[in-house]
């Protein structure tokens, strides 16, 4: 159903937003939310628990969240595990 990994993660809203007009600076918002609540909250669920296991991801996780702050790095880690 999906041609690559990145199409799942658009499927789910996943992707950051982006509202260009012309094909200057490409400026990228907030993931468009644009898929199943219930899934997106049930991939939070499994990304806690990966970064409970995951030592890799766990560290991966804290140079995001120090960079760009919690709620954006639990978005990153969603959208690695939608993408694996």
């Amino acid at each position: 159903r999906f041609p690559r990994a990145r199409s799942l993660a658009n499927y789910w809203g996943l992707t950051p937003g982006c509202r260009n007009s012309g094909e200057s600076n490409q400026r990228l918002g907030r993931i468009t939310k644009a898929g199943s609540n219930t899934a997106r909250w049930l991939l939070a669920q499994v990304a806690y628990q990966a970064l409970r296991k995951d030592r890799l991801l766990r560290e991966w996780y804290k140079r995001i969240k120090r960079r760009r702050g919690s709620g954006v790095a639990r978005g990153a880690v969603m959208r690695k595990l939608a993408t694996t």
